[in-house]
């Protein structure tokens, strides 16, 4: 599988950060798509995330289906795009929840734009 920008976080991410990365694809928010989520599941169980070419990937994500969708290779990116959006929102997430500092900036910014100044 060619490296790219999904796989380049992926391999940054700790097991217990891994871990909760799949809660957070598993969550309806976000998002709550099944076929991500499968993704996912076919990257980490490759040995040191090392997937199976896209073709391969496409099979055994859309294997279960009564009858085999053609290979899109425009789908296929358009899926690990979309899992490397996930991802940074996930990393956002977690670091903001890390750096209660950061969090009261947020909070503060939200405060401000929604004219909630009583809340400052």
């Amino acid at each position: 599988m060619r490296s790219g920008k999904f796989l380049n976080i992926l391999e940054k991410l700790d097991k217990k950060e891994r871990k909760a990365f799949r809660a957070f694809l598993e969550s309806p928010y976000p998002a709550s798509n099944m076929i991500l989520l499968r993704l996912y599941d076919l990257i980490t169980a490759a040995p040191n995330h090392q997937a199976p070419d896209h073709t391969d990937l496409w099979e055994q994500l859309y294997k279960d289906e009564p009858e085999q969708r053609p290979y899109r290779d425009d789908h296929m990116r358009k899926h690990l795009s979309d899992l490397a959006l996930l991802a940074e929102q996930f990393v956002t997430f977690e670091y903001v929840r890390q750096h209660p500092k950061r969090q009261e900036m947020v909070l503060l910014e939200f405060y401000r734009e929604r004219g909630l100044d009583k809340y400052f």
